[in-house]
């Protein structure tokens, strides 16, 4: 995991990577963040959210910063190993004050020497903690073996890699995919017509479920229902489920739907979501 302090640009420049003051294998920048004029209602003035940042190189090993708050006046000083090209993604962590339930905010990664934008990224967090998903990275840029700045890197247009084997066939009841019991899946809508389907087993002995479903960052227009024995049992809903059957002896199988409202679909952006079971005494 890399450093984070709170600074300003005035404490950077010594630091870039340049002996004695700082570590030659390492490159410093500055992390600015800001509000989004006029889409901030679901943020009452002084309410903030938590969000963590994931830096990926092209080799797959991950840097990362946690428990960040946007809004922040000040600037948060990151390092970054150098040589590498770096994929960026935001991630809401649930931490969350001061009524704040919903912001989208402009971050900039700044290299100090010379001074330099490497990335901007308009982002949107929330309160509910968000799944980790590597499908679609926020930003791109390198950075050279020297630390002089950063070289901004044209990303590749984005694509939903589904966790599924049966993304193209769950368009029905019959064709649902199976769900790994109290794993992660993720999908995505291919047109506005498009549902996907997915079957999960509740073994004997857990009569609950409890579902957490993360849409495509800022899309509100995405559902997800729970069916059992052909009947919607929870939902529609955007965020996730909770159901609880009468305590069961044998095996109960649910169905689980997703779908848009309003013509909404992203072929390029994951939706994901985790179904957990559970025995709940009454």
């Amino acid at each position: 995991m890399g450093i984070l302090l709170a600074g300003t640009a005035a404490l950077l420049p010594a630091c870039q990577g340049e002996e004695p003051y700082g570590n030659p294998e390492y490159c410093y920048f500055i992390l600015q963040t800001s509000a989004v004029p006029g889409q901030d209602e679901s943020c009452p003035p002084g309410g903030s959210l938590g969000y963590d940042l994931h830096f990926r190189d092209e080799n797959g090993t991950v840097t990362t910063f946690n428990n960040l708050t946007v809004p922040n006046s000040s600037a948060y000083l990151l390092n970054l190993p150098a040589g590498h090209t770096y994929e960026a993604f935001v991630i809401s962590n649930g931490n969350q004050s001061g009524g704040c339930t919903s912001l989208y905010f402009d971050a900039y990664i700044i290299s100090p020497e010379p001074l330099d934008t490497c990335a901007r990224l308009r982002l949107w967090v929330e309160e509910r903690p968000e799944i980790i998903s590597y499908n679609r990275p926020d930003a791109m840029f390198s950075i050279p073996d020297v630390c002089r700045g950063c070289t901004k890197v044209a990303q590749p247009e984005p694509s939903c890699q589904s966790s599924t084997d049966c993304e193209d066939s769950n368009d029905s009841v019959d064709g649902a995919c199976t769900v790994p019991l109290n794993g992660y899946v993720s999908g995505s809508l291919n047109d506005a017509l498009d549902v996907d389907w997915y079957r999960l087993y509740a073994p004997a002995g857990q009569n609950c479920v409890d579902l957490y479903f993360s849409p495509p960052s800022g899309n509100s227009n995405y559902r997800v229902e729970l069916y059992r024995n052909g009947q919607l049992v929870a939902g529609p809903d955007p965020n996730g489920l909770f159901y609880c059957s009468l305590p069961n002896t044998t095996q109960i199988v649910y169905y689980i739907k997703v779908y848009g409202i309003e013509g909404s679909y992203d072929p390029r952006t994951c939706y994901s979501f985790q179904a957990d079971t559970y025995n709940q005494h009454w």
